[in-house]
């Protein structure tokens, strides 16, 4: 029988909020207050932000949220490629968290559910390896039927990997992994994602960036992305076994 898998708190903050940002500077307030209102335990949550060197209304609009807020960083640097460089981004902001559990955020998402932060602090599975190491626990996109895009990961997992994925397509990425090695639960956590209703120059960037799903075909569809896929998958796995004292049979 397995065992309830329990998450423990290590670390001064419960959460960090990995969240990039461009070009969206009041979004980005809105976002983060979501977050704010929706939470139990303010002061146990990071903020993370990332901006671009040339968008200094996103700058501003980051400091001005840092003065109020009691743990949060910002990471500025050149544009690059853009959003084929948002997993590298992520990771980079991953590297800076001090907290226990990673949450993957966009200024185009507002949280939904109260008291999230309680349901995340007291999130139990009936877990097949009793490694909270490694495990996802995803939310539920409110007005988008069947996209898991908002996920807590567990840092110290990140850190084992030496990346969050190896595609801009993040969530995607993160889904096959997990799945594979049955290490994810859904959450009764909701965002509303309003991705596809914001026509402001930055979708206009997004839906360039992926234009014609060939990014996925590229960075998830590939032989070679399926491949890195299972290394993940199986690199996971190893620590899984090596770190399982439960003496549930895997």
């Amino acid at each position: 029988m397995t065992q309830p898998l329990t998450f423990p708190v290590t670390s001064p903050t419960l959460v960090s909020i990995i969240l990039p940002s461009r070009g969206r500077p009041a979004e980005l307030i809105e976002s983060v207050n979501s977050i704010l209102y929706t939470a139990v335990n303010k002061d146990k949550i990071e903020f993370l932000f990332r901006a671009d060197n040339d968008d200094l209304a996103t700058i501003d609009a980051c400091h001005c949220l840092m003065e109020k807020l009691p743990h949060a960083q910002l990471w500025v640097s050149p544009r690059d490629k853009g959003y084929l460089e948002m997993h590298r981004w992520t990771y980079t902001l991953a590297k800076l968290a001090q907290s226990d559990w990673l949450l993957l955020w966009n200024d185009d998402a507002h949280m939904v559910t109260p008291q999230w932060d309680h349901l995340l602090l007291h999130a139990g599975v009936a877990s097949w390896h009793n490694v909270p190491d490694i495990y996802m626990l995803v939310c539920k996109s409110k007005n988008r039927l069947g996209c898991n895009e908002f996920m807590f990961l567990r840092k110290k997992m990140v850190d084992y990997l030496g990346h969050i994925s190896l595609s801009p397509h993040s969530d995607n990425w993160l889904m096959r992994v997990f799945t594979a090695i049955q290490s994810v639960t859904f959450l009764p956590i909701e965002v509303d994602h309003f991705s596809q209703d914001m026509n402001d120059k930055t979708r206009e960037e997004s839906v360039a960036a992926y234009a014609n799903g060939k990014l996925a075909q590229e960075t998830l569809e590939s032989p070679q992305a399926q491949q890195a896929i299972r290394n993940d998958a199986q690199k996971l796995l190893s620590y899984i076994l090596s770190h399982n004292t439960s003496g549930v049979s895997l």
